[in-house]
């Protein structure tokens, strides 16, 4: 600091702030502006270590009276050398490290210099975490405003999507609380907007039970690598939520790199103790490793284990790519370029992605790419000194080998100084980056918060900025298409069995429909619905003199697999897979030679259904809004009962359940999981141990239901529809609930076509029994879902008239069809 106007600043800094002030030529100085990567060499104008928010608060406002930029650092992990670091005022924010748990409400409250390794432990000792990143010496703070990849993601998220509320200092020294309801906007624009709004001081996060979990690394020669890898895209698309796999090449031993590189697949298994043989089992049948290094240990020991491959003090250049698949080009390209690496300290990593982080409602962060498949890391350096050059030319190659398998973009949170502005913005969709240019206008107009990867403040003499909506319907029309999409594949399926009975220029009837094609009596039904179907749009003629005959070719759908169907409205693959499957037999399952229920249930494997009824976007949207309502209303009934007594009918494999137990845990609750299938409920008590106030037992939608205790609560996910008489059971439901208390149900109110070929086989009866729908307005009509309007009409005149119903027809989510209805019987 050389001017006039830079001696009264730092004059002012060491008056207002209790930490030290260092400057250029202080002995000190070196030391305070030093990062974990040598390669990061700033220098600042000043480096204020500072013991609290006041001078943080300080600071701030002195650097914007003078306009000085501001740089932050809190764990010192930054990967980027920002030019415009240079000159700025570094704010070292390492002396706040205070860390708070609140085991009852699973949330902690953690400062701006509090490093992983201490949060992990702190929030241990109370047997809770939450995704935190490879390296525990990283800050915790600087990981979730830029996302937060770890571990636990697929069970848990993203670290922002665990992000509650933020106490942030602004531009212009101001401390303000971001929460849901107040400073909204700011909220979400932290949640993976990176550094660019303000200084995180303080951060509260979501935590959830963890226990012990198996984990470690199988490594393999590198000539095995290609058929290992493949075999790792294999076991990705089947593992359960639980299961976290990464498939990564690198020099071995991590600590001291040397030798050729190897291939390794490392796996974190966070599931039941039981069932950790039959996963690591699926796992070690992978291929024949050189080292299996999987063992029992605690979630913290496991993030000191994955550090080892990252090396303070050396020299380090990085790279990133969210990936949509993993094909084999890719896989061939990146065991190429293993081969030569410029380093023995270069690694590339896919980590598998999916599970919790597809559930994450679209916009709900500022963070893109939920619906990636996977996610590519790049490390490569060396000691200090080391010429990055060759390093992060490599990155570039490796980079480009994937690129007809990427998402659209990188990571923020790993991106180094090399990377473009083009390259920075495609770190978000395009939507998100004008929404968060907006909030930086708000925020920080004169873009004090610039030594980072950028978002400028949106100019607002830009119109087209300026109006663009926030949240652009562009997801809508991509929902719609892909709806549109998969009744197609439904309908070409129905159509190709139909029209096998229906020889060209000949008409047919529906008896010798049937007969042609041997269809079982109890699913004549269900080609009677297929046949109205088909009549409706043209795609045949019913003529009822003569029958039916074919009309024209089938539709094709813009998308050429439902794979890619199925990925749009982000379902795991495995749901694609079940309706190809269900779509190639129907014959057989016409004929009930084989059963749905075998295509759905392999090996009595329940993730077929959970990527139905849980694992995707729409579902867990849905069951957030349930948690929600359900949650007020236990807040509303507390207060005059207790325990607040809850019914959930037809639960089946749990997907709504999951999402509701960890909202209700500790809330005074007695929860009664329920079904007719005893080989639901028995995978229930497994998957829902942890939770003692939860009992189990069957019950029959259709049964005398008055023979049931009452209830606060009464939920239904997707089984209402079961109901032989609509109305009997809804005045049923009512007479159970207490006065005051809440029914809660999602129901689909659209049919879909390719349920007509897959799921709807489940509604065929045995013979002797009633089908759904046979005893209410749907008889004669062979259809199972109600319309939005219908349920309400039903409600109503059961005495429970519906006081909401969401989504709202403008959302995304609506597109699907499906409702969560919330009704309430009078006091």
């Amino acid at each position: 600091m050389t001017t006039t106007s830079d001696l009264d600043m730092l004059s002012a800094l060491r008056a207002a702030c209790r930490g030290p002030v260092h400057v250029p030529g202080d002995p000190s100085y070196d030391s305070a502006r030093r990062r974990w990567n040598t390669a990061v060499d700033q220098h600042p104008a000043a480096v204020v270590g500072c013991t609290g928010v006041p001078d943080i608060r300080a600071a701030v406002a002195l650097a914007h009276r003078h306009g000085v930029a501001v740089s932050v650092r809190g764990g010192g992990h930054e990967v980027a050398n920002h030019a415009t670091a240079d000159g700025s005022l570094l704010l070292d924010l390492s002396a706040l490290r205070t860390v708070t748990v609140d085991p009852a409400a699973r949330r902690a409250v953690v400062s701006a210099g509090v490093t992983w390794s201490e949060f992990d432990e702190v929030c241990h000792r109370h047997g809770l975490a939450v995704t935190g990143a490879d390296v525990s010496t990283v800050g915790v703070i600087g990981t979730a405003v830029c996302g937060g990849t770890g571990w636990l993601q697929r069970s848990f998220g993203f670290t922002c999507d665990n992000v509650c509320s933020a106490q942030v200092v602004l531009a212009d020294g101001r401390l303000v609380h971001a929460t849901a309801d107040h400073h909204a906007e700011l909220l979400w624009a932290l949640r993976g907007g990176n550094g660019n709004f303000g200084i995180v001081v303080a951060l509260e996060l979501q935590l959830h039970p963890i226990t012990t979990l198996h984990a470690g690394t199988l490594l393999f020669r590198l000539d095995q690598a290609r058929d290992v890898f493949r075999r790792f895209r294999e076991l990705c698309a089947e593992s359960p939520d639980e299961l976290a796999l990464r498939a990564t090449l690198l020099h071995w031993p991590p600590t001291a790199p040397e030798g050729p590189p190897m291939a390794a697949i490392t796996a974190a298994y966070l599931g039941p103790q039981r069932q950790a043989r039959d996963v690591l089992g699926r796992l070690r049948r992978i291929g024949e490793p050189e080292l299996d290094l999987i063992r029992p240990l605690e979630y913290p020991e496991l993030q000191r284990n994955t550090e080892q491959a990252f090396h303070d003090g050396h020299g380090t250049a990085t790279g990133s790519e969210w990936l949509s698949a993993f094909d084999d080009t890719a896989i061939d390209a990146l065991v190429d370029l293993a081969a030569r690496m410029p380093t023995r300290y270069s690694l590339i990593s896919v980590h598998q992605l999916g599970g919790a982080i597809r559930r994450m409602p679209a916009h709900a962060t500022a963070f893109g790419f939920h619906d990636a498949s996977y996610h590519m890391v790049l490390f490569s350096g060396g000691p200090p000194g080391t010429d990055l050059r060759a390093s992060r030319q490599w990155i570039t190659e490796v980079t480009a080998a994937v690129q007809q398998c990427s998402a659209g973009g990188p990571y923020i949170g790993i991106l180094d100084d090399a990377a473009s502005p083009d390259r920075v913005r495609s770190a978000y969709p395009p939507a998100t980056y004008e929404r968060l240019r907006r909030i930086k206008a708000e925020y920080d107009p004169d873009n004090a918060f610039r030594c980072n990867h950028n978002i400028p403040p949106a100019d607002p003499n830009d119109t087209a900025t300026a109006s663009t909506p926030t949240g652009s319907d562009q997801p809508g029309r991509q929902l719609l298409s892909a709806r549109d999409d998969l009744d197609l594949f439904g309908l070409r399926a129905m159509t190709a069995v139909v029209s096998s009975a229906l020889p060209e220029g000949t008409a047919r009837t529906e008896e010798q429909i049937v007969t042609a094609l041997g269809v079982h009596p109890r699913h004549r039904w269900l080609v009677r619905r297929w046949l109205a179907e088909l009549t409706d749009r043209r795609w045949i003629r019913h003529d009822p003199a003569s029958g039916y005959t074919a009309l024209r070719e089938a539709d094709t759908p813009e998308r050429a697999t439902l794979a890619q169907v199925c990925a749009d409205f982000g379902f795991p693959a495995r749901l694609a897979r079940f309706f190809d499957e269900a779509n190639r037999r129907l014959p057989e399952l016409l004929q009930d030679r084989i059963l749905a229920q075998e295509l759905l249930f392999p090996d009595a494997d329940l993730l077929t259904a959970d990527a139905a009824y849980r694992d995707n976007p729409i579902n867990r949207h849905l069951n957030n809004i349930a948690a929600e309502l359900i949650s007020r209303a236990v807040d509303r009934l507390a207060h005059h009962r207790q325990p607040i007594r809850i019914l959930e009918l037809g639960a089946g494999v749990g997907g709504t359940t999951a999402d509701l137990l960890p909202v209700l845990d500790g809330r005074g609750v007695d929860y009664h999981f329920t079904d007719v299938s005893s080989f639901f409920l028995a995978a229930a008590r497994d998957r829902f141990g942890a939770y003692p106030w939860v009992r189990y037992g069957e019950v029959d939608l259709n049964s005398e239901l008055s023979a049931q205790p009452p209830y606060d609560v009464i939920v239904a996910a997707n089984v209402l529809h079961n109901a032989h008489d609509c109305a009997r059971t809804l005045r049923q439901l009512h007479d159970l609930l207490n006065p005051g208390g809440e029914l809660v149900f999602i129901e689909s109110c659209r049919e879909h076509a390719q349920l007509l070929t897959s799921m709807h086989f489940l509604m065929s009866a045995r013979p002797g029994r009633t089908r759904a729908g046979e005893n209410d307005f749907r008889a004669g009509t062979n259809r199972i879902f109600l319309t939005e309007s219908e349920w309400r009409q039903q409600l109503t005149a059961a005495g429970l008239p519906p006081h909401a119903v969401f989504p709202e027809p403008n959302e995304a989510p609506a597109v699907h069809g499906q409702r969560v209805f919330a009704a309430g019987k009078p006091s």
